[in-house]
């Protein structure tokens, strides 16, 4: 198996190891390991094709290891923080900070490279020559080729014309995405500098009215209990209130942008390890519904009902949002409408384990396929068992 290789050195070092399609199989971590000893682990699982660290200049022993493997070093162009870390690592369990930093660095190679592995992979199956994906990856990866025509004819052993799938939607789907995150990205920033201009503002504001109220009671013993009530501390009074509600406000704006950054980066998270993303919605009601589409796009997607779907008013309003796939336990009339309006229906019980993320539930692909395929097997299966009783 070919492999690419995680490592995190140090005291402690850490090496997570990983298939070509970005799968992890393994982590492991232990204090005091050689690097000849890093070098035999590594080997004992596979064969390597690059090194990947977290760190912008990669450690001295990550460098030394891969030359000794006489295989490239993957960096990223700045250390990789931590929460960016966690972010990759969701729903991965791992003993320490050693073994998430190793982890990290595979997976962040993947999500780096995921666009031009989809591509690869879409291309050989169009050209039916899945079968050298692995080799043709290896080859781009160590660099031994410069694009996928001259990693064709390394592996063939001849010229081959590559032509490029035509995938004018799938790109513009992923501009959009990137489009999405970095305006998010922009608004939070907005919203930060206002919070921090707001808080300013009362800060100064408080400021001013201490400082006058110290300077009224200065004035005159008299009017010390009046100072309060005085009108140019009611307006600042006034203003330091209104400015409170608005810092409340942005405070509450920042919120659900920060939700939508991580929804979105979850998302693209599951689809770089090569999973689909499946919105859960916990009840078969408008108003369930509704409050997950405050927060996601639902159309287009894959849509899971945790309990049963009943009603008939909710399946046609379900059919408005026009999800691609909707997976649940319906009934019959429910399952009709939804067919109708050109929606695929999955029972619930298709489905033997979905992974669990904070936001999404998510699928390996090939296993989604494979069901989808039965699915349609099942649905003309029975529609021709109809037509038998109907007509034969």
């Amino acid at each position: 198996m070919k492999i690419v290789v995680g490592i995190d050195p140090g005291i402690t070092t850490a090496i997570a190891i990983f298939d070509l399609n970005g799968e992890l199989k393994e982590v492991f971590s232990k204090k005091g390991m050689s690097k000849p000893e890093v070098v035999r682990f590594i080997l004992s699982r596979g064969l390597p094709v690059i090194i990947t660290t977290d760190k912008k200049h990669a450690p001295k022993m990550v460098c030394e290891i891969a030359s000794a493997l006489s295989i490239p070093v993957f960096t990223p162009k700045e250390d990789l923080k931590v929460k960016e870390k966690k972010l990759l690592l969701q729903n991965i369990k791992v003993k320490n900070s050693h073994e998430r930093d190793a982890v990290a660095a595979g997976l962040y190679f993947f999500k780096k490279h995921s666009k031009k592995f989809r591509e690869i992979d879409n291309i050989l199956e169009k050209m039916n020559m899945k079968m050298h994906a692995e080799k043709i990856k290896e080859i781009l990866i160590k660099g031994d080729a410069k694009n996928l025509s001259e990693a064709l004819e390394i592996v063939l052993g001849k010229p081959i014309e590559v032509k490029k799938l035509k995938k004018k939607e799938a790109k513009k789907q992923e501009e959009r995405k990137e489009d999405k995150l970095k305006a998010l990205e922009r608004k939070y920033e907005i919203a930060q500098e206002y919070i921090k201009k707001l808080e300013k503002r009362i800060k100064e504001l408080e400021e001013q009215k201490k400082m006058l109220i110290e300077e009224r009671l200065k004035e005159s013993k008299e009017i010390r209990e009046s100072v309060l009530k005085s009108k140019e501390i009611e307006i600042r009074d006034n203003i330091i209130n209104n400015l409170k509600i608005e810092l409340e406000k942005e405070r509450k704006l920042r919120k659900q942008l920060e939700e939508k950054l991580e929804i979105l980066e979850e998302e693209r998270s599951i689809e770089v390890r090569g999973y689909i993303p499946v919105i859960k919605i916990p009840e078969f009601s408008r108003e369930s519904i509704a409050t997950i589409k405050e927060k996601f796009r639902i159309f287009n997607k894959v849509v899971f009902f945790e309990k049963p779907c009943r009603g008939t008013t909710v399946a046609k309003y379900v059919s408005t949002l026009r999800p691609k796939i909707v997976i649940g336990d319906f009934g019959k009339e429910e399952k009709n409408i939804l067919e109708e309006a050109g929606i695929q229906v999955i029972e619930k019980n298709s489905f033997s384990k979905l992974e669990k993320f904070k936001h999404f539930y998510a699928i390996d692909k090939n296993t989604f396929e494979n069901i989808l395929k039965k699915e349609k097997k099942k649905s003309f299966l029975e529609w021709l068992e109809e037509y038998r009783k109907r007509f034969l």
